[in-house]
């Protein structure tokens, strides 16, 4: 046998290596007519691949179908495919009228499918069908079976009037038979009422799902798999209606299910979730919805399915849910990946890819990218008009897109009808008050806000809004937004009772959302979901602080809201670490603790690369898996422990201020209001402007008059400082020329003075009138206060420095007053061993001959603070600066703390380094003396920074401590994460155990620089220290002798430990008394003191 196998073979061959005799005329005719040149090399090609393979199977010619089932049911399909090739065969020895000739041809495309190779698959059924038509007596269940097939890959592929044809024809055949429960008919009534739903047919696909869920339900029974899978379709499009609560009732019905089907591993459990995960994400529940869609992914990788197009489309959907919370470019990303993915599968013109090109679109309109949006949606809706119409939703999708750039552009008439167009989609569905119609309103308001049409704004925001409140139970962010707007409408009506209202919805709307999203996320999620949120409630600023005073609800409001907003993410980041250690949980500890060391290898490995010029992109997967670490440890505690961080007002803050008290946070605000649109000048907008303005938030105390009033007038106020222009560009420039007067050749007293009253005036005065005889301010900045000591401002109607008028006392957060305040209620609070470790004079290189050859390129050559160079040439230049004067300082506490009976531990010179300090156990006292360096601008080397996850992150590795051996980095071409390289980043300084530390001191050149995050202050060492445990954090804002710094810490210390007085006292007497002996501010007025 095996020798006929053989020579068969190699007689096909042969037959199709050579030309046929001409001989036989008709055999050549014949041939011709059914086989082109590509046919023959096509079998040649088959017969080379397959030939290996039956030499060495023993097996014969005639098993080669059933293997190559066999092969396709065990999921086998390189080795299903070589058999059914082979098979395929027969039709050249064979009449092409041979009763088994579509039999291969139907098992190649069942194949080719499972390859995702969908046009091939296609072909091959189309071939099928025409062998069928030839047979004098069609094989009817053959010829069902490749229509069913064929009908199948149309609407995947999206060639719905082609799926429409088969369709029709097959459930013609099924109904000759008049058998309507067979499980055929049943796959072909799945299959047209997916296709109704595609097409927009609405009442069609109602009605066979209906008829559909009757036959499998009486058929196989309300458990069973063939039951489950009509549900999921008949759920997905009840989704596609927005009829939410009935589709999730079946998709936890489907879920019930397969559970007791042993169904939760497969890949129909995963579309479950998913559809299911989708739904969340429509109704606003992200922390559901994102765990539904990764379980989801994981499920389709477990089963090795990456290829597919139904993976693609998870991919999409997870991109979508990255979309809605801002991560704009994790989202794009994966539209990207869905893209790609879809076109390699169905092709180019599917609904799936217009889909992914609508969402990309949305996302480069969010990027100012508006003539590639434009461009993409154009293209969009010249292929959908082809496949659709122009009455489906996804057309209507990407009309409301168009609309979005027309308006941006300032073509409002253009934007307006689109809009309308989609209205008139929209209203041929069952019902008129679906969340789509909401978007579609809600767009419309924005219209007319931009064009000054304020009472037809309050009509489609107020539809919007009723539309949406019917249909969601959970609040959705364009509700906030709506509501917002909503109130601007009415402000413009000057309506402001009502403007109010809804003014107070927007903001407790906003509250809702972060504590059900928060306590869920990684830091990066917190934060780019709050970002989505922060332009509503701008907004809301801008308007409310002009009626505020009028309404002590809105006022309450407002307040509670700039309270609790403030450092909003720096309050979860500090609290992660308590709550991971209070739950006493092992395995959640543990969990924690890895990502502490995963942070500390990425952060190595950040500062080799920046350092040799490596390529960056290499710190995405490392970047990424931290995000997904630190996401299941704040899930975990999220899902326990819903800390509650608004439960602060004015009136609990005013409660705990003594009689002399004032509590002063301010926030900086974008206006919002008339703009030329920058595309068409002739015409105006109500949007962001490039102007910003601050607003001085005061509270005080409830004194016993106060008390017997008791209204919000007395405790509060609010100064608006119209002039932010000069406070974030004026400002920071002219405070930064006060301090570089100090090295010129002849110091120019008066000039700095004249620097200094004009700062006062702008940046203080009116805030100082506000505060009357409170004389102990505690102060939370924000925006350019961050960068400004005002100690060092003078008061123009006395040529007094603030410092010697008022104690100001800094403060993160509202959190850091009410613990100094429980402290004084005698509440028992955490308390460490009095233990101080000090860092001083550390041996920054450890070969001095090597360091100074590499320093030499940087001689006679200045270095831009934007070069990508610029770290080298600071640790390089610092490096080379030893700091005895530190030793001297480092000694001098020691002295000071041996006095009151503390427990020293002081690491100098080579035992100053970077593993000492990681290594270090909560002391009630950290003070470090070294240098500190603060890259100011983005690394040009790497522009994406700006605006990406990785810069989002990694905002704290732009500041950095040097300690021992800080030159270890320019020799290693390789990172070894178990050796130290000298540079204690801000990023890693978190790690820190200093829970309980009542104070760490950076004795270090600006260590109180740092990027500025509106609302969340300088990411820098200030904040690090503290997400570390540190209650309150010393450092500098500029570079100031050592002499100076040596005084001030000696004169500090003393007045704390042997005089009593409180950190912030000590603190400010220490000033006071350095500004005796050397009375000019750049002396005295570098440190600041931030916390408890």
């Amino acid at each position: 046998m095996n020798t006929m196998k053989y020579s068969l073979l190699f007689i096909l061959i042969l037959l199709f290596s050579f030309p046929l005799s001409s001989k036989d005329k008709l055999l050549e005719e014949d041939f011709h007519k059914n086989y082109s040149i590509s046919n023959i090399l096509y079998y040649f090609d088959i017969l080379s691949t397959t030939a290996i393979t039956l030499f060495n199977e023993n097996s014969d010619l005639d098993d080669y179908y059933q293997k190559s089932v066999e092969f396709l049911n065990n999921g086998n399909l390189d080795s299903a495919l070589v058999y059914a090739r082979l098979d395929s065969i027969t039709e050249i020895v064979s009449p092409p009228k041979n009763l088994e000739s579509s039999r291969s041809l139907i098992l190649l495309s069942k194949i080719y499918s499972k390859l995702n190779n969908y046009e091939t698959a296609i072909n091959n059924l189309n071939k099928a069908l025409e062998l069928e038509k030839l047979k004098e007596k069609s094989d009817k269940k053959n010829l069902k079976s490749i229509l069913f097939e064929l009908s199948s890959l149309y609407i995947i592929t999206s060639a719905y009037k082609d799926a429409e044809n088969t369709l029709e024809n097959l459930l013609d055949l099924h109904r000759e038979e008049a058998f309507y429960d067979t499980i055929g008919y049943i796959s072909a009534l799945n299959n047209l009422a997916i296709l109704s739903k595609q097409t927009a047919n609405y009442p069609m696909a109602e009605k066979t799902f209906n008829n559909l869920i009757t036959i499998t339900k009486s058929k196989y029974g309300n458990k069973s798999n063939e039951y489950s899978r009509v549900l999921n379709n008949y759920a997905s499009f009840c989704n596609s209606q927005e009829k939410t609560e009935e589709a999730e009732s079946l998709y936890n019905e489907i879920i019930s299910i397969d559970k007791i089907n042993n169904n939760e591993f497969s890949k129909s459990h995963a579309i479950t979730l998913n559809n299911l995960g989708s739904l969340y994400l429509q109704t606003g529940r992200f922390p559901e919805s994102e765990r539904l869609l990764k379980k989801a992914i994981l499920i389709f990788e477990k089963n090795n399915d990456t290829k597919s197009y139904q993976y693609f489309s998870l991919i999409f959907n997870y991109a979508r849910f990255q979309d809605y919370s801002g991560q704009y470019e994790l989202a794009e990303k994966n539209y990207l990946k869905a893209l790609n993915g879809f076109e390699k599968t169905i092709g180019n013109r599917s609904s799936q890819i217009f889909a992914v090109l609508n969402n990309l679109s949305k996302i480069y309109i969010k990027q100012n990218k508006i003539e590639e949006a434009e461009e993409m949606v154009k293209r969009t809706i010249t292929n959908q008009l082809e496949l659709y119409g122009n009455k489906h939703p996804s057309y209507s999708a990407s009309l409301m897109n168009l609309s979005d750039i027309y308006r941006l552009k300032g073509e409002y008439a253009k934007s307006d009808s689109l809009l309308e167009l989609c209205l008139e989609i929209e209203n041929l569905r069952e019902s008129t008050n679906q969340p789509t119609k909401a978007v579609i309103l809600s767009k419309k308001g924005i219209l007319s806000l931009d064009m000054a049409k304020f009472l037809q704004a309050e009509v489609f925001f107020r539809s919007a809004l009723n539309i949406n409140e019917l249909n969601f139970p959970f609040p959705l962010p364009r509700m906030a937004s709506d509501y917002a707007n909503l109130g601007i409408a009415l402000f413009h009506q000057n309506k402001k009772k009502e403007a109010k209202d809804f003014f107070i919805k927007s903001i407790n709307t906003i509250q809702t959302l972060i504590k059900n999203y928060f306590p869920y996320c990684s830091e990066y999620e917190k934060a780019v979901y709050y970002d989505t949120l922060y332009s509503t409630i701008q907004k809301v600023y801008n308007y409310a602080i002009e009626i505020i005073k009028d309404y002590p609800d809105l006022l309450s409001a407002i307040s509670s809201t700039i309270l609790s907003h403030k450092a909003i993410l720096f309050n979860y980041s500090q609290s992660l670490k308590n709550r991971v250690y209070r739950s006493n949980n092992i395995s959640l500890i543990n969990k924690f603790k890895l990502w502490e060391k995963k942070k500390n290898d990425y952060a190595k490995k950040y500062q080799s690369i920046s350092i040799n010029f490596k390529d960056i992109n290499s710190l995405d997967s490392l970047m990424q898996d931290l995000n997904t670490l630190e996401k299941e440890i704040a899930s975990i505690i999220g899902s326990s422990e819903k800390e509650n961080v608004f439960n602060v007002d004015y009136y609990t803050i005013s409660q705990n201020l003594q009689k002399n008290e004032a509590y002063v946070q301010m926030i900086r605000v974008k206006k919002f209001g008339k703009r030329t649109n920058p595309y068409n000048p002739g015409v105006t907008s109500l949007s962001f402007t490039d102007s910003s303005f601050y607003i001085a938030l005061i509270v005080y105390p409830l004194s016993n008059e106060r008390r017997k009033e008791n209204t919000s007038a007395n405790l509060i106020d609010f100064v608006v400082l119209d002039n932010g222009n000069d406070i974030d560009s004026l400002a920071p420039e002219l405070f930064r020329n006060s301090i570089k007067l100090h090295f010129a050749k002849k110091i120019d007293i008066v000039q700095i003075n004249v620097n200094q009253e004009f700062l006062y005036s702008i940046l203080w005065e009116k805030i100082r009138d506000k505060l009357g005889n409170h004389k102990v301010v505690y102060f939370s900045p924000d925006g350019s206060y961050n960068s400004i000591n005002l100690n060092t401002l003078i008061n123009s109607r006395n040529r007094k420095y603030i410092i010697e008028e008022i104690d100001i006392r800094l403060i993160s957060t509202y959190k850091e007053f009410l613990n100094r305040s429980i402290k004084n209620n005698g509440k028992k609070t955490y308390k460490t061993k009095n233990i101080a470790i000090l860092f001083g004079d550390p041996l920054f290189y450890s070969d001095s001959a090597n360091i100074n050859k590499i320093a030499s390129r940087y001689n006679n050559r200045d270095v831009p603070e934007t070069s990508g160079e610029y770290l080298n040439f600071l640790i390089l230049r610092y490096g080379l600066i030893s700091l005895p004067g530190s030793r001297s300082e480092i000694q001098n506490i020691s002295n000071i703390f041996k006095k009151k009976n503390w427990d020293v531990i002081s690491y100098l010179g080579e035992k100053a380094c970077e593993d000492s300090i990681k290594n270090i156990k909560a002391p009630k006292v950290l003070h470090i003396a070294t240098h500190g360096i603060f890259l100011k601008d983005r690394d040009n080397r790497f522009p994406e920074y700006q605006d990406n996850i990785r810069f989002n992150n990694s905002q704290l590795l732009r500041s950095y401590l040097l300690f021992n051996n800080s030159d270890m980095i320019f020799y290693d071409t390789t990172i070894n994460n178990s050796i130290e390289d000298g540079l204690l980043s801000a990023y890693e300084a978190t790690n820190l155990n200093l829970n309980g530390t009542e104070l760490v001191v950076l004795s270090a050149c600006e260590t109180g620089l740092g990027p500025i995050r509106n609302g969340e202050g300088i990411y820098g060492m200030q904040r690090a220290f503290q997400i570390a445990g540190a209650k309150s954090v010393m450092m500098s804002l500029w570079n100031v002798s050592d002499i100076a710094t040596q005084e001030l810490m000696t004169n500090f210390y003393f007045l704390w430990l042997l005089k009593g007085k409180s950190k912030h006292q000590a603190f400010r007497e220490a000033q006071l008394q350095l500004k005796d002996k050397y009375p000019n501010f750049y002396f005295w007025g570098s440190f600041v003191l931030v916390g408890e």
